[in-house]
This record gives C-alpha cells, structure tokens and sequence, in this order.
C-alpha cells in the first residue's frame, strides 16, 4: 500500500523445507497478512500465525509501519467483541478483512464460510456474524461489489475448483418490494431481525407479517428479485425474498401494449437506499427522440437524476426514466462564455473540460457526482455569500412535454423563472445551456474548534472571508467542529483565525472518517472544480449510509436561527452524523429555496435511523418555523405542504405553470400532487 508517499509491502516468512521435515522460523509462520484502516483512525492487521494456540490473529496500532511494536504474537481474533448470538471470529488461518464504503469492516477466515461485519469500522467495534451457503476453506477472498451492498466470497474448492457465494449486506441492486395484503395492509418482513433466527433470534421463524413501518429496520420489510442457482441465492441480511414472478398492478385503460411494457428491472432505490421507487417500468432512452416516444405513449412518467434525493419526489408508480445513457454532449460557445450539455451528464464529467477551455461554473455543491439537471431542478447549492445556487448558471433548457414535443425556455421566457427548480414537474428535461465564468484557481484549509460565541459576533465577517465558507458542527457543545475555508484572493491562511486553529492535516468532515475521500487541504492550489467540492469524484459520495434534511432561513436571521437549534441540541445530536452550514445569494427562481432572500443553509447529515430521524426533524421544524425556514425540496422533511406554500410568493404562479405545461398530470407524482395539488388546494 502507499503511505505518506512511501509504498510499504507487507512479506510472508514462509516455512523451510529443511529436507527431512519443515522446521518453523521463529517458532511460527506469520502469513496471509492484510492492512486495514480503521474509521478511528487507527490500522487493523489480520494474519495466520502457526505458532500454537489460536493461529488466526491480529494487531493493532496507530501507524501501518509500528505493527511489530508489543506482543510478539499479537491477539486471536476470538477476542474481538461480537454481538449477542454471534459467535466468536472464525479462525483457521487465511483471514481476510476488507473495509467497505462507509467505513464497515469484513472479515471472514478459513475455518467458517460465514462472514463477520463491523458496522461502525472501529478497531473496538462489535462485530455480527451472517451466514453464507460456503462451507470452510482455506484459500479465500473478499471482493466488493462496487456500487452495491454485496460482497462476492471465493474459496477453493478441491483442486483448480473456485466455489462461489454472494452475500447481501443491505442496499444492493435489483428491485425491492413489500408484498401487502390489501385487506389487512399487513406486509411480510422479519420482525426486525437482520441476521439469521439460530444467531441471537432464538430460532425464532424468521418470517412474520405487520404493518407497513412498524419494523424498526425498515430495511428487513424490502422483498427482492433474485435468479436460483447453485452458487447464487441471497445469504446475509435477513430480508424476505420472491423468487419468481414479480408485484402485480391493475392495468390502466391507456397503459402500453403488453409488448412495448419494460419491466422494472434496475436503478430501484434511491442512493442511500431510504427509498424504494414503486415504478412498473424503468427506460434508459439512449436518445432524445426515443425519450420523446417514451414520454408520449406513458399515463404517468417520472425523471431520476443520480437518485440523489432522500423522499420520493422521483417516485412514480408507472414509467420512471433515467437519462444516464442519453449521448454526453458538451458544446462550448466561447464567444457567448456558454456550455450546453445533456441532462443526465454528471458535474463531475464536466468540469475538467470546462477548465482546459479556460472556463468554470460560479460554483458546485459538495459533491461532484450529482447530475446537472437534478441539483438545477431541486436548488442544490455549494456555499459563499456572493455565490446563487447551481441553478442560477441556468441561462436556457430544453424539455420533453407531455406530448412528447420538445419546448426550449430561456431567459427572455416569462415562464423561465419557475421553470429551472421546477422538481421534474413540468417535463423531462433533456438540455440546458449554462453561463460560465473564466477559470480560477481556489486553495482550501480547515480550521477547527470556533469558539460558538465568535460566530454570534462575527458570522457576517466569518462567511464573507473568503470566496466559499463552510461551517461544520455536531451540536454537541460550545465550538463549531470544523470551518472550511476556499480562497481565490491568494491570502495564505493565519495559524489563528476568530479562536478556531488551523488544521495540521487533512480532514474530513464526519469525526473518525480518515480524509482520503476530500478534495485537497493544506493550502495546496487546485483548479475551481477540485477545490469547491468537498468530496473528489473518484471516492464514494461522502460518508456511505446516511439520510440528509436541510432547512434555508434569510441570512439576516442566521445567528438567532443558530441559537434555535442549538436550545434542541439534545433532540439533533443522537441521530446526527454532521451538520453543515451555508450561505447562498438571493435569486428569482419561482421555488429556489434562496428566492428573493440572502440565503443560510442548515444541512443535517444523518445516521439511516428513519425513526430517530423523523423525531429531530419535527423539532428542527418547530425551533425554524418562526424564521420561515424552506425545506430543500429533495430531502427529508415534514413541514405541511400549506406551510410551504406559504413561504414561497410565486407558489401560486407555479402552479399556473403546471396547468398549463401538464395540464393532464403526466408528471404529477404523489409528492408533486400533495404539494401543488390540481385543484389548487393542498
């Protein structure tokens, strides 16, 4: 592996044939080494040792190159923690431990074909066993599949024999439903359990029914869709799973015929996995007269982006399309200082090239992975007091309607104020032309521990000290964890900065996740697209798991906004992974969370404990109500619809839009209904 810029090897001290017999070097064979950070920041090394007693064990320490510092033997993997009905880490020899994203540890070992997870990815953390359909084994290996929740085992198997198991951890791809009967609404799920009723369950029957939500793991009532092979079942995470056939629907008048109808076969829950898209169909159009034809010919059709929302505003229960495989255009006009790109093209895909041309976007969100016309059509925004969000570089776009006929809306439009954060409302869009900038260069620090009183007197001098300011806190006292600071003025950053101090290393900002998935720090000059960003395109999007709300007040109420939150503190930080704090400039989009005000963002980064969750959102809601706080329309709110309206002046000119745009409904969804109900009334 690389290390601080050193490539450190890790050799086996293999056994010598000494002719007659095998003599052991040192008293033991220590082999089958691998290394793995921890999410404490701390390194794991599994190994063999065949030395007597337990002979599969590891150590510890705070430095890959220290691992030969203590025990001379370490410790058996057998005395790591388990859970309760888990037994003790399989041993054996040939043990494997692989981290996944998000930080969650793998291990498994030659004596068992059953894997052991680690969920929080700590050195101390306690580790679950899952059953897999392999027997022992002694040559192995873990591989993720990349992507997904599943982890493919290999062993061997006699002589030039590979056996095979795939283990589902959660999340995985291929379509989950609930099975319900419709007479008692009750749904088929496991009583929360997510490993295996002999191991801890009490040999409880692993299948039962209840009410839709009633399982504390919502994730055990998801039913999927997998091919029966030898090698080829669901193993792990204890969800239910339907074999053939797939959820039945009443058909509609006016569906589709029967061979025109594509199953709905991918791409079926959201990124994090919260949501489920209920879709009969999934098209991929691989271009924009095909998603004309699709978009005709459907009752009822909804666009997914990167599936980077957190409620069901992408959902439909008829045709869902995504735009992935539409051609990835990009033309430059330089003289006009434009570019005009496809819809399902990703920032990430974009921005090098924008640089090498001499160009930029104003600015980005903190992820780089996100499709263009998504975060346009819910708001998404990066930070800095002089900076719109990323809708706001929107200067035309392109749409399918209803008919399958195209319509370009530009600046000159009066419809194109409510047509850029429009949610997927009023057509599927397929292009739109956005204003540059020249290219510029940003450098990045971070500071930490900001005295909380030095944000109530200078919050207005913080945000404003550089061309992006981020503030990161976990609501848990009186410092804010974490300020991230992005300059293009040249000024090298002070060691100390309104009471916070400069960070002597890279940083991330989720505590005890190490920092290798952040754009660079330290000071380093970057391009505008390597630098705005908190997350590089190349790592997972930010921390794995995880559900996010977000709320905008007027930036002239942000300190006592500020102080509301943290008077609930205690109701925030338990389900609370980290919290973000922006600035955005006012804009005229008619459902831009920064309409018509200087904007303050509070971000909220939770753990995936919907229930938890739900509770720190109501009071989050309750302490904002007063400063009019807008809910980001992609994420994970409950503040009523009526409410929401009233929040937004042009809400009723919106709606104007959809009548007249779709007018039958043809991208109404629930989530669009409840919101701008038909008939006018939410």
């Amino acid at each position: 592996m690389v290390h601080k810029g050193m490539l450190v090897c890790y050799y086996v001290e293999l056994t010598q044939n000494m002719g007659g017999g095998n003599t052991e070097i040192g008293g033991g064979r220590p082999g089958m080494a691998n290394v793995v950070r921890t999410t404490g920041g701390k390194w794991l090394l599994p190994y063999e040792y065949w030395g007597g007693r337990a002979n599969t064990r590891f150590r510890i320490a705070d430095d890959p190159l220290t691992f030969f510092t203590g025990s001379p033997t370490g410790d058996a993997v057998t005395s790591l923690p388990v859970d309760t009905g888990s037994r003790p880490l399989a041993t054996g020899g040939s043990p494997v431990v692989i981290k996944l994203p998000g930080g969650r540890l793998v291990h498994n070992a030659a004596g068992s074909g059953n894997i052991w997870v680690n969920e929080s990815g700590r050195s101390d953390g306690v580790w679950k066993e899952y059953q897999t359909i392999l027997g022992p084994g002694y040559s192995r290996n873990l591989q993720y599949v990349e992507g997904t929740g599943r982890i493919s085992i290999l062993r061997n198997q006699g002589t030039s024999t590979l056996a095979f198991a795939d283990i589902d951890l959660g999340h995985s791809d291929g379509a989950y439903y609930q099975l319900v009967n419709r007479k008692t609404d009750q749904v088929i799920g496991t009583g929360s359990r997510a490993n295996d009723a002999n191991l801890g369950n009490g040999d409880v029957p692993d299948v039962v029914l209840e009410k839709p939500g009633a399982a504390s793991n919502p994730d055990t009532q998801g039913m999927g869709t997998r091919p029966v092979g030898r090698h080829d079942r669901p193993v792990g995470i204890r969800r239910p799973a339907l074999w053939i056939g797939r959820r039945k629907r009443i058909p509609h008048d006016d569906d589709p015929p029967p061979e025109e109808q594509v199953p709905m076969t991918v791409a079926t829950t959201n990124w994090a996995g919260n949501i489920t898209f209920n879709a009969e169909r999934f098209h991929q159009p691989a271009s924009v007269v095909e998603l004309q034809e699709i978009t005709a010919k459907s009752r009822s059709l909804r666009v997914l982006g990167t599936g980077h929302s957190f409620n069901t505003i992408a959902d439909t229960w008829d045709d869902l399309v995504s735009l992935a495989r539409l051609p990835r255009t990009m033309e430059l006009d330089e003289r006009a200082a434009t570019v005009t790109v496809g819809a399902g093209l990703r920032f990430g895909e974009l921005t090098g090239t924008l640089h090498q041309a001499g160009f930029a976007l104003h600015n980005l969100g903190s992820l780089p992975h996100i499709s263009v016309a998504g975060a346009c059509a819910t708001g998404t925004h990066g930070s800095g007091n002089r900076n719109g969000n990323l809708a706001t570089a929107v200067r035309s776009l392109e749409l399918v309607q209803a008919d399958g006929e195209l319509l370009t809306i530009g600046r000159d439009d009066p419809r194109f104020p409510g047509s850029v954060v429009a949610l997927g409302a009023l057509g599927a869009v397929t292009r739109l032309t956005l204003d540059l900038v020249p290219a510029f260069e940003l450098r990045q620090w971070v500071y930490e521990d900001l005295p909380v009183a030095e944000l109530r007197e200078h919050f207005d001098e913080l945000t404003a000290a550089a061309y992006s300011v981020s503030l990161f806190t976990d609501w848990r006292g009186d410092r804010i964890n974490q300020v991230w600071v992005k300059r293009s003025d040249g000024q090298d950053a002070a060691p100390h900065w309104y009471g916070a101090t400069l960070a002597d290393g890279p940083r991330h900002p989720v505590p005890g996740i190490p920092a290798e998935p952040c754009t660079e720090q330290l000071g380093v000059p970057g391009p505008w697209y390597d630098r705005l960003p908190h997350f590089r395109l190349d790592f997972t999007p930010s921390s794995g798991d995880e559900l996010q709300s977000e709320y905008f007040v007027a930036r002239a109420d942000a300190v006592a906004a500020f102080d509301a939150l943290d008077a609930i503190r205690d109701r925030i930080a338990p389900a609370l992974q980290i919290s973000e704090i922006r600035t955005v400039a006012a804009d005229g989009l008619w459902l831009s969370p920064a309409f018509e005000r200087d904007t303050v963002a509070f971000h909220f980064t939770w753990h995936p404990a919907p229930a938890a969750v739900a509770d720190a959102v109501r009071a989050i809601e309750q302490a904002l109500a007063p400063f009019g706080a807008r809910p980001h329309w992609g994420k994970v709110f409950s503040t009523a619809p009526q409410e929401i309206r009233e929040l937004y002046r042009r809400y009723g000119d919106f709606e104007g839009l959809l009548a007249q745009l779709d007018p039958a409904g043809k991208f109404r969804n629930e989530f669009i209904a409840r919101h701008f109900p038909a008939d006018g009334r939410v």
